[in-house]
């Protein structure tokens, strides 16, 4: 792939602002289909909720919350919690997380549909903020890892996940092959919304927080072309088929050539073989 136009080395270069409606109506497209198409998302989220510090956390934000793949797993590993938090821009994705709770009684629920950059927050009243595949997306990340920092008591914990650098790699070779080309946003889109661990780094003691623990997992996936296709689907929808000043008929042209790359690579190799690489922080908020 071309790096032409990219940010030197070290440069943290935010994805553009003016996609976060966008972003919203294409998830809220594909909230239905969500759970069932990112099972290694909701194993990721059980990961780093099992790396949480044990405590008896009461109030708990969730930034990002989506169907509440991070917040379904909180609350059964702490019964302690009596207040959630969630924020997230999505009609559709609120929508299912609002079903997954209906059967939790006892529990205070607030649904902020929001930009996480626009969440309303009381300062130093959650004893846990936690966002899981979402600081990828954010056109600020830095604003928001701060807006959550100040709203933890002192001695709160933040804990966060991210795809990291090399993460989809094969898919995007695939994509800056196509001929003619795909949009400029599909080539930018790599850059733009994966997360290096040197920057999250910085992101994260930039915004106040003193980081215990974090660690990047590199994993080799094997899967059905159909399998891979569904999962950008349903996390990428607006990046890929929904991309602003494109044609439809043309994204959806250049999508089908992508796919065709896709089972071309998997028919060789008996599936389609990709990497999917993820970066996790644990930190707090200094006491």
């Amino acid at each position: 792939m071309s790096t032409s136009g990219s940010p030197p080395p070290g440069t943290f270069e935010e994805p553009p602002a003016e996609l976060t409606p966008h972003t919203a109506r294409g998830f809220s497209t594909t909230s239905p289909d969500y759970d069932r198409s990112v099972a290694a998302n909701l194993r990721g989220a059980r990961r780093l909720v099992a790396s949480l510090p044990d405590d008896e956390y009461r109030r708990v934000l969730d930034v990002g919350c989506g169907t509440g793949l991070a917040t379904m797993e909180v609350l059964a590993r702490f019964p302690t919690v009596s207040e959630v938090v969630g924020v997230d821009p999505s009609d559709g994705m609120l929508a299912e997380l609002r079903e997954k709770l209906a059967s939790k009684s006892g529990l205070e629920i607030e649904l902020q549909k929001v930009p996480a950059e626009e969440m309303r927050l009381e300062p130093e009243t959650f004893d846990l903020a936690i966002s899981t595949m979402v600081f990828h997306w954010l056109p600020d990340r830095r604003a928001v890892a701060t807006a959550m920092a100040k709203a933890l008591k002192p001695g709160g914990v933040f804990a966060a996940l991210a795809p990291s650098a090399g993460a989809d790699r094969e898919f995007f070779q695939i994509v800056s092959e196509l001929d003619p080309p795909a949009p400029v946003e599909w080539l930018d889109a790599e850059r733009l919304y994966i997360v290096d661990p040197a920057e999250f780094e910085q992101v994260i003691e930039g915004s106040g927080l003193e980081i215990e623990d974090m660690w990047v997992e590199e994993r080799v996936r094997r899967v059905s072309p159909e399998e891979f296709l569904a999962r950008m689907r349903a996390v990428a929808t607006h990046v890929f088929l929904r991309t602003p000043g494109y044609d439809q008929e043309m994204l959806e042209d250049a999508w089908e050539r992508t796919a065709a790359g896709i089972a071309s690579r998997a028919a060789a190799a008996g599936a389609f073989r990709y990497h999917f690489n993820k970066v996790f922080v644990i930190a707090r908020r200094a006491a």
